[in-house]
């Protein structure tokens, strides 16, 4: 059925001497196997097309650098007595946690 069809293109075809070379191909191609030509023409259709928009995607995209994310000011982000408490509140949780390892309490208080 599909090999009747190829025949009518190739005597048509016979101008094309490119297409009527990869008509033959597929002339002399079982049956069985020509889905996989379809599949391989599909997959190259959208390999092609998916490259082609993202090309031109991201062709108008700039790579100028924006200051949307630099410090403003030269101030330090924190102060030196907010980070002595922060450590010294690491250093007791720190002591806390050990402590509760060495002696874990008897019930388990899920709301603590």
């Amino acid at each position: 059925m599909f090999n009747e069809s190829l025949t009518r293109f190739y005597t048509q075809l016979q101008k094309y001497p490119v297409l009527a070379r990869i008509l033959a191909v597929l002339k002399k191609t079982p049956e069985p196997a020509l889905h996989w030509y379809l599949i391989l023409v599909v997959a190259l259709i959208v390999t092609i097309l998916n490259v082609g928009l993202a090309w031109v995607t991201f062709r108008g995209i700039s790579t100028q650098k924006t200051d949307l994310f630099s410090q403003s000011t030269n101030a330090s982000t924190i102060s030196r007595d907010a980070l002595q408490d922060a450590i010294k509140q690491y250093e007791l949780r720190a002591v806390e946690f050990e402590d509760l390892k060495k002696n874990p309490p008897s019930i388990v208080d899920p709301g603590a």
